[in-house]
């Protein structure tokens, strides 16, 4: 599935006010939402260092910011498209080292925000990098 297929899917379960740019933002935020929830312990200094990463991606719009928020909260709760998601980023990653570099950074900036990397963070990191093909 190429990205305007999965954009569109998206929307038509989710019902979003993301344009498809929008959209894109939140699949280079999603490992980085993996990697602070994999040790289910998702707490406040994570939350903020990737809320701060979606207020930036959706600008002055505050409604965006919001509801990007929240469609990475679902995710997180819901990983029935998490297949459909990775295969997308893989192959919008596949020839684009910038996409994999803000990917990489996303994943280690959540890690870092709290006590640092622990070992459950840095497996998922490892993990999703081999899964997404940013090594």
């Amino acid at each position: 599935m190429n990205l305007q297929e999965l954009f569109e899917n998206y929307q038509g379960k989710r019902k979003t006010v993301m344009e498809k740019d929008d959209f894109t933002n939140l699949l280079m935020m999603y490992p980085a939402a993996l990697v602070a929830n994999c040790d289910n312990n998702f707490d406040k200094l994570e939350k903020e260092n990737l809320f701060s990463a979606v207020k930036e991606s959706a600008g002055d719009n505050p409604l965006l910011a919001c509801e990007m928020y929240s469609e990475l909260s679902y995710l997180l709760s819901d990983d029935s498209m998490h297949n459909e998601i990775s295969n997308c980023i893989k192959s919008e990653a596949e020839n684009n080292q910038n996409v994999k570099t803000i990917i990489n950074d996303l994943m280690v900036a959540v890690a870092e925000s709290s006590d640092g990397i622990s070992q459950e963070e840095q497996n998922k990191i490892d993990e999703l990098k081999n899964e997404l093909g940013t090594i």
